[in-house]
């Protein structure tokens, strides 16, 4: 529990550190909120109207009697309807006529209410100004009176919904019912017509009126605020927009990255770090909410408050569980994307999907569906709360937690309660957390394990797991096989132990079909030992590695570390586990020492800060990154981060450690420095590591355990390995010359010497281990020159050859027979078809290019299909507002009981009518209270209203006065100025009372109140709605097509930021070629895209009717689309160019439009409003022009004045005949179109010769003139115009500035032979351009000074690059042969990469030279690149397609006949072993593969020179071997390579010559024997010792070595020693000797053997000197001066 609580705690820390670097976001989810409330309260403190009609503290309304009523009809435009027509109704409306005073004409009878209608509508049509009130009855029996009347008043008029509406109705006395409506009057006569009928000898006789209840001056100032409210409901939906886009975005960078995968393996749960991300936001939303709330409290910008009456708590809890729910969920729908930036699209989409879900419903009134799916919905919760406040605001009590579950704003929907609203909110927090968790679970990311879609319902083997406690054996079958190493027990102590390890996967959801990755696995690792990992992809390492970490679980099996179980006691295993993955993971945000605290925390729980503190700090200090300590990763070099992921692995002083693959990407030096730092280690914690480095693996490991499918199929020291699978013998490595004799140097050795290999100037002999070796050796030393032999190299067979005769198969031994029979051969490399030329080979680019295209995008249909989707969604919802919504009529309840609990008071001097209003008042479920009848009713209302005026609003419905004077009874009815249906309501109880008093309590009177359907108002002419429902269908469209064209950029983008557009354009094709391809295809997307939006919305437009979309208008809008893509794109392609992330292009192409928009449309505004400022006008129509270049400018002005036009034309098609005919009357714009049944014979014109601003023909010609712009920017872009400007004027600006850099002496022979090559070249024509170098040395002027050699290919000539004041390279100069491999070394940063772009054409040099064949880049960029092939050390692939399609693309690219690209393509997938994979996309490969192809593609089609740099990182031993026997074909055929690698035995194996390069100058040339001689490294001397030894043993055995040998201690272990001979003149008998005595003297060592210097020797030793190279560089010069005078480079 504790160590939860802690985890917390980290989690939130971390959390609130990642907000702090983003600040910016952090002030947008704080004020954001702030900002939109302040705007809106002060709109609404805009709004808020004068009261002038009060008197000084109140108003009181004079009294309308019946008569008066009646006399302010007006009798020449009403028309009284009634239904059904019968005698008793016939009856009754003569009454009603007499009553009313109406002629007969004005009161008519119906059969049927269907007829009644149609007669309506026509009367409209016919007199659009006559009113029409209808009553329908409900009677049954036509032939007596009924003792219940019940009737409904229909009105031509709209009556109002609300029960309640705002104060201005009250205090102007215009309510609806008594002077826009003669509803009043006729409801009166109506009633006392039936009262006759029903009473026709009545006791009394009786006067009725009505009259307004008093209103105070403080209920109107209070009401009046209350009422714009209603400004701040729908608005408030974008308040907590902030937070549902940026939060998560936080958690689905963590998830991209793995982040949440690595704090898992220090027991992190997935929960845990949710609930951090929702917490830290909700601590965050305390402070804006609070803001918020205390913004609505106080009174800004008006004289009271938004939030007056309310609990302000009440408001500040139910917001902050809203926004836990708008949280939550987005980081549910957050987590079904892999990216940031397409969760934030995505959850664009689902608001807006939300938003028209409760559209929908709230239009058709499903308040109870619609509060239920508001779990899933927090945006419909938000509006559900202010609704909520508002309705409670509005009745000036304001929401308390006496109303929490009492619904305000719908009192029929007992859901949308604001406290029902909160326990949904709840519901959905905890649906969302849940749903979250659990895609996470099955979607975690590439370097999570995914879990089965059913794994909660699945039977879990954990408990069987966990009860074997009893740590077994391992297996006697693993103890008796010779492959495996025993240990004596007691000697080590085991660290992990794995016990029949199983696991198995489930390739899918429904089938039982599974894969068994671990096999019965069990095996020890050793405390105090390191156990490299080793095994081919597949074999399982991963997996294993998986389940002791814990971040899976075994079907069977068990693993215990340090005695626990891991299925027991995970948490206090974690707690004492390091992992290091094998790709850097770091947080993006955290800093370096921020990396290392956070998990050095979370494991050292019990420590203190300042023992934390001291060990951070002398961990960096170990990891040589104490200068980093405040940078973020990104801010790192790639070294850096991974010395801080294994920081990460190390902090917390684990006792347990896992590494992944932890010097990737490290050069020598790197690695060594990591190798040092993790064998200090050695002797005090388990270390497993894995690597695709056998060399690494043999330094490092005390033991090397081999996986292989599944099971351990070796394990043992590397020297135990070595001995068991090399069979006692050695194995001696000669490089040689041409002309050297394989057999002379074998009998030279004698002692049955077995050549092993032989060829590319080796010869690999295996010799057994005699006594006699070392003198023959030293013989061989002495006779090196008469045989060709230049350097040798004594070695005990490889633990790469090891674990290659371990791990190879019989099937795979087959396949690399038949690759070695294939390259032997050298048919499938030598034998390349004709290369097209000419025009055929132009042609063949255009069609390959057109196929890669067409590829990508069936690839990548989700792009296309979104592009599509958003621009028919776009438009479709253009068509949305053009939609005759239905109108809905509700029939409305005439009765008290709809004001809930209400009081009635009343007064009366008559007995008989108290009792019966008081029964009927009581009967609704209201209050009856009887005022004395000495005081004036209107004086205690308000009176009361003066004391408590919400009550008085809410309650005081109606009231009622009856005086009995001289046997008349004037019945006086008092309404609430406030209530919609009082007036009704009051006359309907009155009429009550007096029948019920006259004719008997059987009788009573029920009346509801119901509409006309309103026909003539969607007709309507107005200009100004037009006009801004244009402008909003505008607004809607640009905002949707915007978004589309910026996805365009999705493919170029990912080509250049890939780098494999640039591996295009080395091939020779033009840039017009690569853009124009583009271009024509996504155009006929753009095409089916237009199609597609024009069929949808003809499709509504037939299905509504909207008769917007005619032939004239269809061909508009395609025109106009298709300009507007057409220009766009141009500008789309022309920021493919930056070096910027797709997220960061697309929302620059989006936001830049739309702000530009924007400001052009607000400026107009300004500019048309200030008509006095004619400077201003001109300045902006001039800025206006300007804009209209700008496509999104130009199409936002040309599709509105398009929509406004249209819709005067739809307006007339969709106008019935009966409606045309009555608007003509009225000379309706309509009228001269000459319109009948649907279609107009004239239309308004949508072209206007220019007479008017903005026109749609002004646009169009913008919009066709700008892509010749936009693609001359492209042009200028592509041919790095304005890069080559800057570069010279740089070059310009820092020439007397460049120095003359001292060189060694071989490296200034090479670059004197260079220059020499150069004129030559230039005396004899055969450069491009005359070149003529006028800085080289005196003796290299004369051609005839040197030998021009006829077989260098490439020559580079003192290549400089300057990045700012920082000179990367500096005067390199080298040459590449014919059939030579040319290596290129040096250490991270020491300016290879640098070297590498500015050879391939991807940066432009500072200075120099470089000529490939006769080819100057300068002059003759397509043919130098078009001859070069390159194999980048990135992975430049297109991640969708798949091998087949990237061979195909580049063979086609290169000239390769279409007949003979399939065959092509199968030779290389072939000779790089791709089959398994070569339909598989790209991004799917291992990193191995990934570099199989990239050689592949650098290979196929035979340029003359190729590019390699690193090609075979990541690459298994295996297939290294393969693919160096590839490159050496390639080699034989002709093919020059420049090579460079951070694997030196490579770099040895394969390279003729090679340079090496420091702080970016070449300190060395030549081939590597000689080099080694030169620069002299040694001997390195391992010996093998028994763990069982005692240490003073081992003091002498050290003691022995040092005084017969100058040698230094390298490494020491409990079983092993190493030393490093200095004195590269020491013999080999020597040293044998030396360490043969020891062996006989002491019994505690095994074995022993010498190797002879290496090439990373000789590297470490350049590397390591660097700074002080200088100092040293005479010394350097001098040695290395001899040996060229006896080449002959000297005179």
């Amino acid at each position: 529990m504790k160590k939860g609580w802690w985890i917390s705690l980290l989690l939130l820390r971390k959390a609130f550190i990642v907000r702090k670097r983003h600040y910016i976001l952090t002030l947008v989810e704080i004020l954001f909120p702030v900002l939109i409330f302040i705007l809106i309260l002060n709109i609404k403190g805009l709004q808020n109207p004068t009261i002038e009609y009060l008197e000084e503290d109140g108003t009181y309304f004079p009294i309308v009697s019946k008569r008066s009523m009646i006399s302010m009809l007006n009798r020449e435009l009403i028309n009284i309807y009634y239904v059904p027509r019968n005698n008793f109704t016939i009856n009754l409306m003569d009454y009603t006529r007499d009553c009313l005073a109406l002629p007969n004409d004005k009161i008519i009878g119906f059969t049927t209410e269907e007829n009644m209608i149609e007669t309506y509508i026509q009367k409209q049509f016919n007199n659009s100004y006559s009113e029409v009130l209808a009553i329908v009855f409900d009677v049954n029996n036509t032939r007596s009176v009924p003792m219940n009347l019940k009737y409904i008043l229909r009105s031509s008029k709209a009556l109002p919904s609300d029960l309640f509406h705002g104060i201005l109705n009250a205090l102007t006395d215009s309510h609806e019912f008594v002077k826009t409506l003669p509803v009043t009057a006729v409801q009166m006569c109506l009633d006392e017509s039936f009262i006759n009928i029903s009473a026709p000898q009545p006791t009394f006789q009786t006067e009725l009126s009505i009259q307004q209840m008093p209103i105070t001056l403080e209920g109107v100032v209070n009401q009046q605020s209350s009422e714009s409210n209603n400004l701040l409901v729908y608005p408030t939906v974008i308040v907590f927009l902030a937070s549902f886009l940026i939060e998560p975005t936080y958690v689905a960078v963590e998830n991209s990255i793995g982040i949440d995968m690595l704090m898992a393996t220090t027991g992190v749960r997935s929960y845990q770090n949710l609930l951090s991300w929702i917490i830290s936001g909700m601590m965050l939303g305390t402070v804006y909410i609070s803001l918020v709330v205390v913004e609505l409290k106080l009174p800004l910008f008006t004289d009271m408050a938004y939030l007056q009456y309310g609990n302000g708590f009440l408001l500040w809890l139910a917001l902050f569980l809203n926004l836990a729910h708008w949280i939550a969920n987005g980081l549910h729908i957050g987590a079904y994307f892999s990216k940031p930036h397409s969760a934030s699209i995505g959850l664009c989409l689902w608001l807006i999907a939300t938003l028209l879900i409760y559209r929908e419903l709230v239009s058709k009134k499903l308040y109870t569906v619609m509060s239920c799916l508001g779990i899933l919905m927090p945006c419909s919760m938000l509006i559900s709360i202010f609704k909520e406040i508002n309705a409670y605001e509005f009745k000036l009590i304001g929401v308390q937690w006496s109303y929490l579950f009492t619904p305000g704003s719908i009192p029929s929907a007992k859901t949308t309660s604001l406290g029902v609203t909160m326990m949904f909110s709840i519901l959905g927090i905890i649906l969302h957390v849940l749903l979250a968790i659990y895609v996470h679970a099955i979607f975690p990311g590439k370097y999570g394990v995914a879990r089965h879609p059913l794994f909660f319902l699945q039977r879990t083997n954990k408990n069987r797991i966990c009860n074997q406690n009893n740590i077994e054996d391992v297996d006697d079958a693993v103890k008796n096989d010779k492959r495996f190493e025993t240990i004596s027990k007691g000697v080590v102590k085991p660290g992990i132990q794995i016990r029949n390890l199983k696991m198995t996967y489930s390739s899918n959801l429904f089938h039982k079909s599974t894969v068994e990755v671990l096999k019965g696995l069990s095996v020890d690792f050793y405390e105090g030992l390191i156990t490299s990992l080793l095994g081919h992809n597949g074999a399982g390492k991963t997996t294993l590695m998986s389940i002791i970490t814990g971040l899976t679980n075994p079907n069977d099996g068990s693993v215990f570390i340090n005695g626990k179980n891991v299925s027991h006691d995970l948490d206090s295993i974690q707690k004492d586990l390091g992992v290091c993955s094998q790709d850097n993971i770091l947080f993006p945000d955290l800093t370096v020492y921020e990396h290392i605290e956070f998990f050095a925390k979370l494991k050292g729980d019990t420590k203190t800060n300042k023992q934390i503190k001291k060990e951070v700090d002398s961990l960096l200090s170990n990891l040589g990154i104490t200068a980093r300590r405040n940078f973020v990763p990104k801010k790192l070099s790639g070294a850096q981060k991974r010395r801080l992921c294994l920081g990460i692995a190390l902090a917390g002083d684990a006792s347990v450690l896992i590494l992944d693959e932890p010097t990737s990407g490290m050069d020598p030096e790197g690695r060594r420095y990591t190798w040092d730092l993790l064998l200090k280690l050695r002797g005090k914690k388990t270390i497993i590591i894995t690597t695709h480095s056998i060399d690494e693996a043999d330094i490092l490991g005390d033991r090397i355990a081999i996986m292989h499918t599944g099971r351990m199929i070796s394990y043992g020291t590397s020297m135990f390995l070595k001995k068991l699978y090399g069979h006692g013998r050695l194995e001696v490595t000669l490089s040689t010359e041409s002309w050297s004799d394989s057999k002379r140097i074998q009998d030279a050795i004698g002692l049955n010497a077995q050549v092993r290999s032989l060829g590319n100037g080796r010869i690999a002999l295996s010799i057994p281990p005699t006594e006699e070796l070392p003198r023959r050796l030293d013989n061989l030393e002495q006779q090196k020159k008469q045989l060709g032999v230049t350097g040798i190299s004594l070695s005990i067979i490889t633990l790469e050859q090891v674990f290659l005769m371990i791990t190879e198969e019989e099937e795979e031994k087959k396949e690399e027979l038949q690759l070695q029979d294939s390259i032997d051969s050298k048919d499938a490399i030598t034998i390349q078809p004709e290369k097209l030329t000419g025009w055929k080979f132009s042609l063949q680019i255009i069609f390959t290019l057109i196929e890669k295209k067409i590829t990508f995008s069936v690839k990548n249909q989700w792009i296309y299909c979104f592009i599509v989707f958003i621009s028919v969604v776009g438009i479709g919802a253009t068509v949305i507002y053009d939609k005759k919504t239905k109108e809905v009529l509700t029939l409305q309840s005439v009765k008290l009981d709809v004001y809930g609990n209400s009081q009635t008071w009343y007064s009366s001097d008559s007995e008989i009518l108290d009792k019966k209003y008081r029964n009927i008042v009581e009967s609704y479920n209201s209050i009856a209270k009887k005022v004395k009848n000495t005081t004036n009713i209107n004086e205690v209302l308000y009176s009361f209203a003066k004391t408590d005026f919400p009550v008085y609003r809410n309650s005081f419905i109606v009231a009622a006065e009856f005086n009995v004077t001289q046997g008349v009874v004037n019945a006086n009815g008092l309404f609430s100025g406030m209530a919609t249906r009082s007036i009704p309501i009051t006359v309907n109880l009155l009429s009550n009372t007096l029948i019920k008093s006259l004719a008997g309590d059987d009788y009573s009177i029920d009346i509801s109140v119901l509409a006309f359907p309103d026909i003539l108002s969607n007709y309507k002419l107005d200009l100004f709605e037009i006009t801004v429902l244009a402008g909003l269908k505008t607004s809607i469209l640009i905002h949707f097509l915007f978004l589309a064209v910026c996805l365009f950029v999705k493919h170029p983008l990912q080509e250049n930021a890939i780098g494999v557009k640039h591996l295009q354009r080395m091939t020779g094709i033009s840039g017009f070629s690569y853009w124009a391809v583009i271009y024509v295809i996504d155009l006929l997307l753009v095409l089916c895209t237009i199609f597609l939006m024009i069929v949808f919305v003809c499709l509504i437009d037939f299905q509504v009717d909207i008769r917007l979309y005619r032939i004239n208008e269809i061909s508009i809008i395609i025109v106009l689309l298709l300009l507007f893509f057409m220009s766009s794109l141009p500008i789309v392609y022309s920021l493919s160019f930056l070096r910027k992330s797709s997220k960061i292009v697309i929302l620059t192409l989006f936001l830049v439009p739309v702000t530009v928009v924007s400001t052009d449309i607000f400026l107009y505004l300004i500019a048309e409003f200030q008509e006095d400022d004619a400077t201003f006008k001109k300045i902006y129509w001039v800025l206006h022009k300007i804009f209209l270049v700008i496509p999104h400018v130009s199409f936002s002005y040309g599709y509105f004045d398009f929509m406004k036009t249209a819709a005067l034309n739809a307006r007339c098609r969709s106008l019935p005949k009966a409606i045309y005919e009555v608007i003509c009357m009225k000379n309706d714009m309509c009228c001269k179109l000459e319109c009948a049944d649907g279609s107009c014979k004239k239309s308004f014109p949508y072209f206007n010769n220019f007479d008017t601003k903005n026109s749609l023909e002004e646009n169009m010609i913008y919009l066709a003139v700008a892509p010749l712009l936009y693609f001359l920017v492209l042009g200028l872009l592509e041919q790095n115009i304005f890069i080559k400007l800057f570069t010279r004027l740089r070059h310009v600006a820092t020439r007397s500035k460049e120095d003359q850099d001292e060189v060694d002496g071989d490296v200034k022979v090479e670059e004197d032979l260079i220059a020499r090559a150069i004129n030559i070249r230039s005396s004899q024509g055969k450069d491009d351009q005359a070149l003529r170098l006028s800085n080289m040395s005196p003796n290299c002027e004369n051609p005839a000074n040197g030998e021009h050699d006829e077989s260098t290919l490439f020559l580079a000539y003192r290549l400089r690059k300057n990045y700012g004041k920082v000179k990367a390279v500096k005067n390199v100069s080298f040459r590449v042969k014919k059939h030579e491999c040319f290596g290129f070394l040096g250490v991270n940063g020491a300016g290879k990469s640098a070297t590498f772009r500015m050879l391939t054409g991807e940066e432009l040099p500072s200075g120099g030279v470089m000529l490939l064949g006769s080819y100057n880049i300068q002059s003759n960029r397509k043919k130098y690149l078009e001859q070069m092939g390159y194999c980048p050390q990135s992975h430049d692939l297109i991640p969708s397609l798949n091998a087949w399609e990237h061979l195909r693309l580049f063979a086609g690219l290169r000239g390769i006949p279409r007949s003979c690209i399939n065959q092509e393509v199968a030779k290389w997938i072939n000779l790089t072993n791709l089959k398994a994979c070569a339909k598989q996309p790209s991004k799917t490969y291992s990193g191995g593969n990934k570099r199989r192809l990239s050689i592949a593609i650098a290979l196929i089609g035979g340029p003359p020179l190729v590019l390699l740099d690193e090609p075979t990182t990541g690459v298994d031993p295996a297939a290294r071997k393969s693919l160096w026997k590839v490159i050496r074909s390639c080699q034989a055929t002709g093919q020059a390579i420049i090579f460079t690698s951070h694997n030196m035995e490579e770099s040895e194996a394969l390279c003729d010559r090679l340079v090496i390069m420091v702080d970016g100058i070449l300190v060395c040339v030549g081939a590597s024997q000689q080099l080694k001689q030169t620069f002299g490294a040694g001997f390195d001397i391992s010996i093998k010792l028994n763990p069982q030894r005692d240490d003073t043993i081992v003091k002498k055995i050290k003691d022995g070595i040092e005084c017969a040998l100058t040698c230094t201690l390298r490494d020491e272990n409990i079983g092993y020693l190493a030393y490093h001979v200095d004195n590269p003149e020491t013999t080999w008998q020597t040293m044998f000797q030396a360490l043969d005595n020891l062996k006989k003297n002491y019994e505690v060592i095994e074995d022993f053997i010498i190797l002879s210097s290496t090439l990373e020797q000789l590297f470490m030793q350049f590397a390591r000197t660097k700074n002080n190279f200088a100092q040293n560089q005479s010394t350097v010069q001098n040695s290395s001066m001899n040996v060229i005078a006896n080449r002959g480079y000297m005179p």
